[in-house]
């Protein structure tokens, strides 16, 4: 995957610096109250905090246990939207309807894609391969990574996303599920909560982004190291949401659902075959799915059926767990 460059930090000086009293006014903040930020789902809050600590308010519209493609803001969501500082999008279900109407609503909010110069992978495919363009983990083998500093893509202050039914061509959101493009995003996490946090806090927002990007370049070349045996193997998983993390690895992602609909009789067959074939003893779910067609088909192959969720907060160590759960699986 190619991840196009661009000035990002002069984007978001444009964006935010100078226009802090003004923002605040349009928005309905007072001073003493901190800068409210909204995320889609629970790993963007993790790296919120992360990065920004207690300098701002974050609200999360997809809370934990929750399914984002059947997910739709309430009311009381939507008007918290209004009043915040900054939205990032990533391109769930639900968002395409949401910034539609905030353009309308809330004219003066910042928007910020997190997909922006990414390239998408096609949603719940039969199967994820990944030449993993732009990321050689073969430098891993002899020494440990320095962490470098591209410029990210030039951000928009609105943006535009298709509707999500789960059809054919459709974009995968999950792309935190990546150490190469979660660094990307932190980038970009970085350079707006300065600027919305304004200066009494952007020293520490700078260094805590700085750890961040450190710590995530360590941890992918531990987990291409972890991984590299099984370059070019599966794993099977209920709901396709794995595809970027199998691409950073060379590994194959073999989804259940297709389309985002359970398998029919045939499809079932046809799995079972596979994963015999390739000697398949587990079978990932997540928790916001129904667990019955994976159930059926680890018990099919004398296998077990293992709860890993991509939408959990802590998004290194779900990476990490992640991982370990498909070496296990081996």
């Amino acid at each position: 995957m190619k991840i196009q460059s661009a000035s990002l930090a002069l984007v978001v000086a444009m964006s935010f610096n100078g226009c802090g009293e003004k923002e605040h006014a349009e928005h309905g903040h007072d001073h003493a109250e901190k800068p409210l930020v909204v995320v889609p789902v629970p790993p963007y809050t993790g790296l919120v905090k992360r990065i920004a600590g207690d300098a701002v308010e974050i609200e999360t519209l997809v809370g934990v246990g929750k399914d984002p493609h059947f997910f739709s803001p309430t009311p009381k969501q939507v008007a918290r939207i209004n009043q915040a500082a900054v939205y990032f999008t990533v391109g769930m279900p639900f968002e395409a309807d949401l910034i539609a109407s905030l353009k309308t609503s809330a004219p003066n909010l910042k928007v910020i894609d997190l997909t922006k110069g990414i390239e998408l992978l096609e949603f719940s495919c039969v199967h994820d391969h990944g030449d993993h363009e732009g990321h050689d983990h073969a430098a891993h083998e002899d020494e440990k990574p320095v962490v470098e500093k591209p410029a990210a893509e030039e951000l928009d202050s609105h943006a535009d996303h298709e509707g999500h039914n789960h059809a054919p061509g459709e974009s995968d959101p999950h792309i935190w599920l990546s150490p190469e493009l979660l660094m990307n995003q932190v980038k970009i996490f970085h350079a707006v909560l300065e600027g919305v946090a304004g200066e009494d806090h952007s020293g520490a927002v700078h260094k805590n982004a700085e750890a961040l990007e450190t710590e995530i370049t360590l941890l992918d070349y531990d987990l291409a190291l972890k991984l590299k045996p099984l370059k070019g193997q599966s794993f099977y998983v209920y709901h396709g949401a794995f595809g970027y993390f199998a691409n950073a690895y060379g590994l194959t992602q073999e989804s259940i659902q297709l389309g985002g609909k359970s398998p029919e009789p045939k499809r079932l067959t046809e799995i079972i075959a596979k994963a015999k074939s390739e000697n398949v003893k587990m079978i990932f779910v997540q928790p916001q799915f129904d667990q019955t067609a994976a159930k059926a088909i680890a018990e099919a192959i004398g296998g077990t059926v293992l709860s890993v969720d991509p939408l959990k907060e802590d998004v290194l160590a779900n990476l990490r767990s992640i991982a370990d759960s498909i070496v296990e699986s081996k």
